[in-house]
């Protein structure tokens, strides 16, 4: 019998991550943790800078985050940028992405923090 080794490959990665799913699962009686997201937009200046601080609500913990930067002036394309920051603030429920536009054409940034609501509890907030 001749196997396709990219469809193989799939089986063996899905029945992986099949068996870790279930290795992970939680007790019947856990808590299902849920995940909220904020996020801001804003325009974006040729080659101008831009800065966001995302806070998540207090007795949260901000997961992680991230950002999209398109140009406008071009089809929305993506809008090549310099970041100096895309992390963690200094509080605990806090995400920061500071940047600058690499071209002089207009565009829009959108950035955005995932937070656990109720994970943290007397944790200091801005």
């Amino acid at each position: 019998m001749k196997l396709n080794a990219r469809r193989s490959g799939f089986v063996v990665l899905g029945a992986l991550m099949l068996l870790m799913v279930s290795a992970l699962a939680a007790p019947a009686n856990a808590t299902p943790l849920t995940i909220d997201k904020s996020c801001q937009s804003s325009s974006v200046a040729p080659s101008g800078n831009f800065q966001y601080q995302l806070t998540c609500p207090a007795g949260s913990v901000a997961l992680g985050g991230g950002f999209q930067c398109v140009d406008t002036d071009n089809g929305y394309a993506p809008l090549p940028v310099t970041l100096s920051a895309d992390t963690f603030g200094y509080y605990v429920n806090t995400w920061q992405v500071i940047g600058t536009s690499n071209i002089g054409d207009n565009g829009k940034c959108t950035a955005c923090v995932s937070c656990a609501p109720g994970a943290c509890n007397n944790c200091p907030t801005p």
